[in-house]
């Protein structure tokens, strides 16, 4: 047996207006979802032919790697700087000692 209509009922154009913008909505969100898929399959790829894998927590592991290794280099790069200046300061003391 049919509802009947009371005054909190849409009429059907109304109804017809929700589901084509719900629908519009659930199109738009499954187009979004199928290029992110896309999008994730292409940098896995490019991931595992980089850095021969694509998993995540291995991705990271390597990141921490060559994080710590650029701060090792970058230290010693550091000291090396100061002692060639360290160097050069004696070399300008004595130059200017000689005078």
């Amino acid at each position: 047996m049919a509802q009947p209509t009371t005054s909190k009922s849409q009429p059907i154009d109304e109804l017809r207006r929700r589901y084509d913008d719900l629908n519009n909505k659930r199109v738009a969100a499954e187009t979004r979802l199928d290029q992110t898929q896309k999008a994730l399959e292409q940098l896995k790829t490019e991931a595992q032919e980089q850095w021969g894998t694509s998993d995540l927590a291995e991705l990271q592991k390597k990141l921490a790697k060559q994080q710590a290794d650029n701060d090792s280099l970058r230290q010693s790069y550091e000291a090396s700087l100061a002692q060639i200046e360290t160097s050069l300061k004696e070399i300008e003391t004595n130059t200017s000692k000689q005078k």
